[in-house]
Parts: C-alpha cells; structure tokens; sequence
C-alpha cells in the first residue's frame, strides 16, 4: 500500500478512536480522501484484508481472572486445549519463554485485570521502538480501570454488539426488543468503552509478536512512549504486573526491553512468544488475531 493510503487509513483508525464512530460513510464525509464514497470503502476494505487494520470492536473491563502459567520443561498443549474448551475462557495463548500459557477467564468475584489498552500509535513514527525511554516522564502509576456498573439489559447488548458495525435492529431480534431499546443502551454503554481498531501499517503477518511482562514505577511512561512507534501495541496490567502485547519488524528489537532492565527502569522481566491462540469472541481481550490451534497444523 502506498504511502498516501497508509495515510488514509491512519486517519480512519484515528478517527474511530477519537469520536467512536465507525461508519465508512461517516469517515468519508469528514475527511473527504476522495471524490467518489465507494474509493473510500475499497480502500478501507483492502486495509482490512491485507490486516494493516482489523475490524474495529468495542472494549471494557469485564469481571475477568487473568492467569500467566510459569515456563515449564514441555509446552502445555493439553491444558491449554482443556482451558480453550471451557465456556468462561475468553482468550488463550500456548507460549514458548518465560511464561507458558495465558488465559483470560470469567469471574463472579471481581477481576485482577486492572488496566487495558490498545494503544493508538504514530504514523510517520515519532520513535522506533529500540530507542522508548520511559524516563523522560514522571514515575507514575496507570490508573485502574474496573467493570462499569451497567444493568444486565446493557451488558446483553454489550456481548451482541461488540462489533459496532453491527444493527441495532439484527440484536433486537435476536434479544427479543425494540431497535429503539437496543440504539439507547448502545450509546448508553459507547459512554465506557473504547473502540480497538489496531494499525500495523506493513501488514501484521510482516511483525513478530511477543508477550512481555514486568513491573515498574514509570508505566504511564511505558504507555506514552508506544504512542510514539508506528503500530499498534496492547497493554495490560494484571494486578501489579505490566503485560504488554509488541509486534517486533525484527527479532533484535527485543533487545530494547532488555536495555530498560538493565537501566533498572524495569524489573522482573519475562519474555514469551505466542505458539497458538484461542478466541472465543472475536477481539475481545485485544489480540487481534487468533493462532491456528495444534491439531490444525
């Protein structure tokens, strides 16, 4: 994709972020990158098959109980298939490292998930990702996000409506309601969720993921800093700890995390690779795409 296009896709991506507002048709009248609305949706569309964007989905914190399962000597299929099959499993990721499975979990008793993020990122970039220095800002804490208090008609419409392309009149069928019910709790809900539209502008299949853990003072400094690189990144923080989500151009730009260890601007640091993913809602806890499972390949 050309450079000017990339550009137009990277304001779509921002445009989403910034007034939850998903529709082509509003993205073209606004930003007008073309005579013709149907040049606007093509290219959009062709961003999406070539996964430099991925559907956009809306996202809160729900009551979710994360698990990171320490390295053991064999990668742990069998428990990672028995955990996929589970109906409150949301997301599951075989790993090969420090860790050697994820998953997230539904809970009646709370959630140690306490912060998530798609971090919306810089295009041109402002940085490459070797060079974050997470001390040029202030030590300071993430806030905690927690579950919104919403009735059990607003979280119905919550898990129909994760994609917000989808029609209000579709899920009031299926919820047995009026459209008009569903329109109203919808934008009722839009209030406390955020719209994750991830941008990976070679391509995704072109970056190599890997899931990085540790804790730190300067974590609103982490997150500021992967604004500043060129594609998307996912943060988490489960209960103190940092769980970040990178795509890496090159296997040596995990060398980066490693230099912060060694500043002491970060401590406690894992490093894991994604061998399969479960997902059982399509982005539901961010990882935008599913790996194939072991019996496929």
């Amino acid at each position: 994709m050309e450079a000017h296009q990339l550009d137009i896709v990277y304001a779509y991506v921002q445009y989403c972020s910034d007034t939850k507002e998903v529709r082509y048709s509003k993205f073209h009248k606004w930003y007008k990158p073309y005579n013709r609305k149907q040049s606007t949706f093509r290219l959009l569309n062709r961003a999406v098959e070539e996964k430099i964007i991925f559907p956009p989905r809306i996202f809160c914190i729900q009551k979710v109980k994360v698990n990171l399962v320490e390295h053991k000597e064999v990668p742990l299929v069998d428990q990672f298939e028995k955990i996929s099959s589970q109906e409150d499993t949301f997301y599951a990721v075989l790993l090969l490292g420090a860790h050697s499975l994820l998953y997230f979990s539904a809970s009646d008793t709370g959630t140690n998930l306490t912060y998530s993020k798609c971090i919306f990122p810089s295009y041109p970039p402002k940085k490459e990702i070797q060079h974050i220095d997470p001390c040029l800002h202030e030590p300071r804490k993430l806030p905690c996000m927690a579950p919104p208090d919403w009735s059990s008609f607003d979280w119905e419409v919550f898990q129909k409506r994760r994609d917000p392309t989808e029609s209000s009149i579709k899920i009031g069928g299926v919820l047995g309601v009026s459209h008009r019910r569903v329109l109203n709790s919808y934008k009722r809900i839009l209030g406390d969720c955020s719209v994750w539209i991830p941008f990976f502008p070679k391509g995704y299949g072109n970056y190599t993921p890997y899931f990085v853990s540790f804790e730190t003072d300067y974590e609103t400094g982490v997150v500021e800093e992967l604004k500043k690189i060129d594609r998307s990144s996912y943060v988490y923080r489960i209960d103190d700890t940092m769980l970040l989500n990178l795509f890496f151009e090159r296997r040596l730009e995990i060398d980066s995390m490693l230099q912060l260890e060694k500043k002491g601007i970060i401590h406690d640091l894992r490093v894991s690779s994604p061998m399969y993913s479960f997902e059982r809602f399509q982005s539901q806890q961010g990882i935008p795409e599913p790996g194939p499972s072991p019996d496929k390949v």
